[in-house]
């Protein structure tokens, strides 16, 4: 089955999500290079002459009617999570590609709809209900689509038929890199078609790869695997990696993540393989480069889980330099087993206990995550060693003997509302308590009432080494405000020892 793209253009997305129609001219401001200047505009203003990167008051003396929206980087985030949440209703694989538009790799779910045609109405139609204009376009290659899609015309061009598709397009359309494109236009080339007529193998001398990769795509083929736009790295593990115009904000990267995400599940899933650890460069345009690993919990290719943990860790970086282009690479990953849905909606489900540990092992180091280890000990705060967390279910014991003083004890632990707290302090601190059973504590905030007094539980040891000895009574006590404290009673004294 031929691979098939459907692109989604954009036109107005930035100023329609603030409530604007095409038609209104209006602009989108917000701070770069120390004024306030155009960050997008409708159609209709870039029809009367306005352009990106004028400042408000260039904009307003060429119109001094058009309206001005300042940037909301943090809504725009949002809603555009939330777009490409929307058009994963037609397709699993959806990919942005700059602000205005998405591409749809959809072989696979047209016919769910009817065919490529029925793909096209359900686009428009989803595109109408979110309050969209758009432009849409179906072909072999992704960049040629949206191309098209930036164009009126037929939205469907048949399998081989790309290269007459485009052949009137300028050679802008597909967005070369500059210095082709001048080299280009220099030569007097300004059409797809007319790119395509060159010889090939004048174009590899001449253009170089750049050029080979956009001659090819006018001709109607796509680049071979060893071109595309997923790199193949040591151990055969792919990584992938995008261009970016200077981006000097996390929020500017979070838009690209998704659409590189994409690609690297997908060849993943060309492997079947599951990352297990993540590497991401950024490049610097000073020259310097800041990078950080991403541990996965769980190994998985789900896109939206990758994301979730790339953002975290991205949120740590410091940009000292814009970011000319994005590296992510899969450092490790194993043979995927598949992931068994359940029968219910998952989609409310907590984050799963993998993924936390690799999370917080990532912000916090390794030697901070752990696990408590019993001891053999009755003391609390000797009974327990920090080990290394792992995801084990706890050994079996025998049965114990009838008189087995540990099973008396855990029998007592069972048998209480709270037996253990889940936050021992480092070290027990000294507090005034009021009444037999507690009746009120004294803790550094201050007096609080007991709500309820469990106990007492007796626990000591150490009497064969004097200097080490210790006889406790424990109570465990619900304080008014919701909080229940570990408190005990020793040598006439009472101290908190935990929190519940």
């Amino acid at each position: 089955m031929s691979d098939r793209y459907l692109a989604v253009h954009f036109p107005a997305f930035r100023l329609e999500r603030c409530g604007y129609d095409p038609r209104d001219v209006a602009v989108l401001i917000g701070l770069e290079r120390s004024a306030m200047r155009v960050l997008a505009l409708t159609p209709a203003a870039s029809e009367l002459g306005l352009h990106r990167g004028m400042t408000v008051s260039e904009a307003r003396s060429v119109e001094p009617s058009v309206e001005v929206e300042l940037w909301d980087p943090a809504g725009e985030l949002t809603d555009r999570s939330a777009l490409l949440r929307a058009w994963s209703r037609i397709s699993d694989a959806v990919q942005a590609m700059g602000e205005q538009d998405l591409v749809l790799e959809v072989s696979r779910t047209a016919r769910t709809f009817g065919g490529e045609e029925g793909v096209v109405r359900a686009a428009r139609e989803l595109a109408a209900s979110l309050g969209h204009a758009v432009g849409v376009a179906i072909t072999d290659d992704p960049r040629a689509a949206v191309a098209l899609a930036r164009r009126p015309g037929n939205p469907i061009v048949p399998v081989g038929g790309m290269r007459e598709a485009l052949a009137m397009l300028p050679v802008h359309a597909l967005d070369p890199p500059e210095g082709l494109l001048a080299s280009l236009r220099a030569l007097g080339i300004r059409t797809l078609g007319e790119l395509a007529a060159l010889d090939a193998a004048s174009v590899a001398g001449r253009f170089g790869a750049d050029g080979v990769r956009l001659h090819r795509l006018a001709c109607g083929g796509r680049p071979p695997r060893d071109e595309a736009e997923v790199a193949w790295v040591e151990d055969e593990l792919p990584g992938v990696s995008t261009p970016l115009a200077g981006a000097t904000t996390t929020l500017q990267l979070h838009f690209v993540l998704p659409g590189l995400l994409q690609q690297l599940a997908r060849a993943l899933s060309d492997l079947g393989l599951a990352a297990v650890q993540l590497r991401c460069t950024l490049e610097l345009d000073d020259g310097t480069f800041a990078g950080f690993g991403v541990r996965v919990g769980r190994p998985t290719r789900d896109v939206a889980t990758l994301e979730h943990l790339v953002r975290t860790r991205l949120a740590t970086v410091k940009l000292e330099a814009p970011v000319e282009a994005w590296r992510i690479e899969v450092q490790e990953a194993v043979p995927s087993a598949g992931w068994q849905p359940g029968l219910t909606d998952r989609t409310e489900a907590r984050e799963p206990l993998p993924d936390v540990l690799a999370r917080l092992i990532d912000a916090l180091g390794e030697e901070a995550v752990f696990s408590a280890e019993p001891v053999d000990a009755w003391c609390p705060e000797r009974a327990w060693r920090p080990v290394p967390f792992a995801l084990r279910p706890p050994l079996r014991r025998p049965p114990p003997a009838p008189d087995d003083v540990v099973d008396r004890q855990e029998r007592w632990d069972h048998a209480l509302t709270w037996a253990r707290p889940a936050s021992l302090l480092e070290s027990p601190v000294l507090i005034e308590v009021q009444g037999s059973p507690p009746a009120r504590l004294r803790l550094p905030t201050g007096w609080l009432a007991v709500e309820t007094a469990t106990g007492p539980e007796v626990l000591s040891g150490s009497w064969w080494q004097p200097e080490a000895a210790w006889d406790r009574e424990y109570w465990v006590v619900r304080l008014t405000g919701g909080r229940t404290a570990w408190i005990y009673a020793a040598e006439h004294h009472w101290w908190l020892h935990g929190w519940f």
